[in-house]
């Protein structure tokens, strides 16, 4: 079983810790995509120009690496709570932040590369999540970082090559493939990644609002019917994130929350407020709502309190280092937050009346108990309803009253195992990478005077474990559930 991770009482200390824990992961993933890409070259045995694009990123990440190893034993250090000077720790900030930088930027140069398509869990997942309200929807791979949602008239908007009958036909055309002609996008980086899924029903939220034109029916009430209301108005575009936000958490927990707070904190200072307040509510903000809706459907964050303190930590550390103007910008847009909190109890209302599976607190348990497989090296598609204590004494009730063939096969029943919820599984495992990813990076970089060298592979091998029982977790459930179905 793995340990635990130790306390920090320091919040800069573990912010570190997150740091690192992102930097050696971005460059796992985008490491095994470049290596994907170079398969399909060698295998085209014709020199193909997107050589010209792998190779040098290639290198790129393989100096960050670089940079990584030739730090080992100031990481090892630090990894395990030995003393650093100030210079010491600010400067092991600063690098990490710096790798990171590197591989952010890289990412969205794979916009150079072909498409790969997504694993086809990832519709198990939204299915399984949304239920009656699932209507079949495309996703694609994208180089942007963050899972978001192509709205299909925006695209063509930016077409200005196309005149505006052009437009009009191709937007009534491509309205009729999916609802409400939106596609989901997920980044290139998290393909095989299904603990980065949870955004996608952040965006899926996002279509079941614009098919029935709920947050401009929150801003504007009957006015909205008219047409008059447009959905560029920042009100209404504040309301329609908090809005995909609330299905996102209803459907998935506190885990909805987890990869873009984890995003956030490794980016090196906070979107200008000029660029962020006409689409998106501050991120605090966001999950502050989150979490009091959370507290209203009795969901506990067990578990995940330590990355929600973290991230508000970090978001109060980089407002501390804006410009006075930032700041001072920033106070104007309370007001907007204040009219925002004046319609969050009619969004929960509208969250709440979709056919929506609310993940609960019966769920965050079963997601623990699953954990606890998962930490056992096995896949975590199923459940056991009967306790093993119970079961015991069952089978102990058969010999000692030497029962009857019905009498062992009602008992032998209790056997039987349901199929997990997918909710359950991404909950599961975010539990079980949260509690271990500390001591797997102790053990990629051993402590100074260890015969062991610093091997970022090690960490590689562990993500991509993880990532195998839960893609393999997916599948399978989804099977059971066929076969239960008949």
């Amino acid at each position: 079983m793995m340990a635990k991770p130790e306390l920090h009482e320091d919040n800069e200390t573990l912010r570190v810790l997150y740091l690192l824990a992102q930097a050696v992961e971005k460059l796992y993933r985008l490491r095994e995509i470049l290596g994907r890409q170079r398969t399909f070259v060698e295998a085209n045995r014709n020199q193909s120009e997107y050589a010209g694009v792998i190779d040098p990123l290639a290198g790129e990440l393989e100096e960050q690496a670089e940079v990584l190893r030739r730090n080992s034993s100031r990481i090892a250090s630090f990894l395990r709570n030995k003393p650093l000077d100030e210079q010491g720790k600010t400067a092991l900030s600063g690098i990490l932040q710096k790798v990171i930088n590197v591989v952010l930027g890289l990412h969205e140069v794979l916009i150079l590369l072909p498409r790969e398509t997504v694993e086809p869990q990832v519709f198990h997942v939204l299915q399984d999540c949304f239920g009656e309200e699932w209507r079949p929807s495309s996703v694609i791979m994208s180089n942007a970082l963050t899972s978001y949602e192509y709205r299909i008239e925006d695209v063509l908007e930016n077409l200005k090559d196309l005149g505006q009958n052009e437009l009009t036909h191709w937007k009534g055309l491509l309205k009729g493939f999916t609802r409400s002609g939106s596609v989901l996008a997920q980044a290139f980086v998290d393909r095989d990644n299904p603990l980065a899924w949870s955004v996608l029903a952040h965006e899926y939220g996002h279509a079941l609002d614009e098919a029935r034109g709920i947050s401009r029916q929150v801003v504007h009430g009957d006015q909205a019917s008219g047409g008059e209301c447009s959905a560029e108005d920042p009100a209404v575009k504040w309301t329609a994130e908090i809005f995909a936000d609330f299905v996102a958490a209803r459907v998935l927990g506190p885990a909805s929350q987890i990869p873009i707070l984890l995003l956030e904190m490794s980016r090196p200072s906070l979107v200008s407020v000029l660029d962020e307040a006409p689409s998106h509510p501050p991120t605090t903000v966001r999950l502050g709502l989150v979490r009091e809706y959370m507290k209203e459907l009795n969901v506990s964050t067990d578990g995940f309190e330590e990355v929600f303190e973290l991230y508000s930590f970090d978001y109060a550390r980089k407002l501390a280092e804006l410009a006075e103007k930032e700041r001072s910008v920033r106070k104007e847009v309370e007001k907007m937050v204040e009219s925002l909190q004046s319609r969050v109890k009619a969004v929960a209302a509208q969250v709440n009346s979709l056919k929506l599976h609310p993940f609960g607190d019966q769920q965050l348990d079963h997601a623990r108990e699953l954990q606890k497989k998962l930490q056992s090296d096995l896949p975590v598609s199923s459940l056991r309803q009967t306790a093993d204590d119970r079961m015991l004494a069952e089978l102990n009730s058969l010999v000692e009253s030497k029962a009857d063939r019905e009498r062992v096969y009602e008992v032998l029943s209790g056997f039987n195992e349901v199929p997990a919820a997918s909710a359950e599984i991404l909950t599961a495992g975010w539990l079980y990478k949260l509690g271990s990813f500390e001591e797997r990076l102790k053990e990629t970089f051993p402590e100074v005077g260890s015969p062991h060298k610093v091997n970022l592979d090690q960490y590689g091998a562990y993500l991509a474990r993880t990532d195998e029982l839960l893609l393999r977790s997916i599948e399978l459930t989804a099977v059971h559930a066929e076969i239960i179905r008949g």
